[in-house]
């Protein structure tokens, strides 16, 4: 009897204990699962304040506010866990390593931190040699032709603090007594989680601004009341567990579990067609009608010139409505374009998430017609090539 006590009390230490890298991530519970849920809806609603809960984050926050750009959002948003950062988290979290790793928990930190000015520093005939000592010397002569990670540190930060300490956030979310790390799962499940939720939550949002089938058309979704139900019902979302996290290797400044220091396979950001679905088929098996699929999730979120150099042209009309507008935009040779029409007086006390509305987000010709549309290459006078 004594045996099956200790072995029994073996087992329970076993299932309870922290978790280790390199093995793979236990089973969430169904109640991990809604209480982790409402944890990252919470993060990605008050994105602000989630980033500015963490170790550094009030200073990173003000760092960011103070740069210069067109408006504030633009600043937070650079650096925040917003909805379209968090699943960009999920996805570079699973760029493969020169290893052969991947989904496993860690980026590496490569470009980390640089923060780039929003102004362009080069003109072929003012200022040629312009981006040579800009922002500290850390433009590249040309290119970058390889994405990187840059700052996906603070979104990788907040889930952090959501992964160990499970009191994180306000007092009105559910909070659990055993943290996931301390319950034996993997921060990569818990990151693959999160993308998933996101996703979900992009859908939820797009589908509010496309409700005619319980309210009068138009909403915010549609061009006028002859528009059809734009609404989507995603696909039944099953969640595995049992990812591995990686070792972590980075050291000094770079000391954070989540860093390591092998090499990742990132794609050309400048590339073309063949070279992109080139690259999908040699690191993640995909098909070239998959890789487009894949594609579509540009839909969420936008560049930033502080981190990648690309201007912050949005990729559609609403950064976080998860839905086929990229597609659309990028083969219709004609587009509405689309204002806010909250702003108008017309809108005054109307209820726009009932729909009806007295006047459409969208803008078309004279004549009410879309209007004709071109794709146009430029230079972001960022580098000095």
């Amino acid at each position: 009897m004594r045996l099956l006590l200790v072995g029994a009390a073996v087992l329970c230490s076993l299932a309870s204990a922290a978790y280790v890298p390199g093995t793979p991530g236990a089973s969430w519970t169904e109640e991990e699962l809604l209480v982790y849920k409402g944890k990252i809806r919470w993060i990605m609603k008050n994105h602000r304040d989630a980033l500015r809960a963490v170790d550094g984050g009030e200073e990173i926050y003000n760092l960011y506010m103070s740069q210069e750009h067109s408006t504030d959002l633009m600043r937070v948003e650079a650096v925040s866990p917003t909805l379209a950062k968090i699943v960009r988290l999920t996805f570079h979290d699973c760029l493969r390593e020169e290893n052969g790793a991947g989904c496993n928990g860690c980026i590496n930190f490569e470009g980390m931190g640089n923060l780039f000015s929003q102004k362009k520093c080069y003109h072929w005939k003012k200022n040629p040699e312009g981006c040579t000592e800009a922002d500290g010397g850390i433009h590249p002569a040309s290119g970058p032709f390889v994405t990187d990670n840059n700052n996906l540190l603070w979104v990788a930060k907040v889930l952090e603090a959501v992964y160990r300490d499970p009191s994180f956030g306000p007092d009105n979310l559910i909070h659990l007594e055993t943290s996931l790390f301390d319950s034996g799962k993997s921060r990569a499940d818990l990151w693959a989680y999160a993308g998933l939720v996101a996703i979900q939550r992009g859908s939820e949002k797009s589908n509010a601004q496309c409700r005619s089938s319980e309210f009068p058309a138009p909403c915010l979704g549609q061009v006028d009341a002859s528009s059809p139900d734009c609404t989507q019902d995603l696909p039944e979302f099953t969640f595995k567990s049992g990812r591995s996290d990686c070792t972590p290797s980075c050291q000094g400044e770079n000391d954070f579990p989540f860093c390591t220091s092998e090499p990742e396979v990132h794609p050309n950001q400048h590339g073309n067609g063949d070279e992109t679905v080139s690259y999908f088929k040699e690191n993640f098996d995909l098909t070239p009608k998959e890789s487009i699929a894949l594609l579509g999730v540009h839909t969420l979120g936008h560049p930033n010139e502080f981190n990648s150099m690309f201007r912050h042209y949005p990729w559609t009309r609403n950064k976080e409505n998860f839905n086929n507008v990229y597609y659309t935009n990028i083969v219709n040779t004609t587009l509405y374009r689309f204002m806010n029409p909250k702003r108008l007086p017309e809108l005054k006390g109307h209820n726009t998430n009932k729909c009806g509305l007295p006047v459409s987000a969208f803008n078309g010709d004279e004549y009410g017609n879309p209007r004709e549309v071109s794709f146009k290459v430029r230079s972001e006078g960022r580098t000095n090539a």
